[in-house]
């Protein structure tokens, strides 16, 4: 009997499949299997921020934990800043029209006292 078909994978967010595809965990190959740097899947900006040490820190230490859950595949800084712009536009939801604080701001966010 021959082996069932593999299943197509649905992601509930598209752009995780591009992330997929990126780091190399998805079954659809990226790039057109030449040897060399891969051709890139979708445009991205390059932009310049400027981080607190901290938030640098913070950074970096996502950035090992994400690579060891998705390990074997590879994981860049521009996919943690945009899967954190992304988690942060979800969670705007929450935010109040009218703030007067960044601590406002925060709780709103992170606690989900917006509402």
């Amino acid at each position: 009997m021959p082996p069932e078909p593999k299943q197509q994978r649905k992601y509930a967010y598209p752009w995780a499949e591009l992330y997929d595809m990126e780091s190399r965990v998805s079954s659809t190959p990226a790039g057109t299997g030449r040897p060399g740097r891969p051709s890139q899947l979708y445009v991205r900006r390059r932009t310049s921020l400027m981080l607190s040490d901290e938030e640098a820190q913070s950074l970096g230490t996502d950035l090992l934990t994400i690579q060891n859950a998705l390990r074997p595949g590879k994981v860049t800084k521009s996919q943690v800043y945009g899967l954190a712009v992304r988690v942060l536009t979800a969670r705007m939801k929450t935010l109040p029209d009218r703030v007067t604080s960044w601590d406002e701001i925060v709780k709103a966010l992170i606690e989900g006292d917006g509402e």
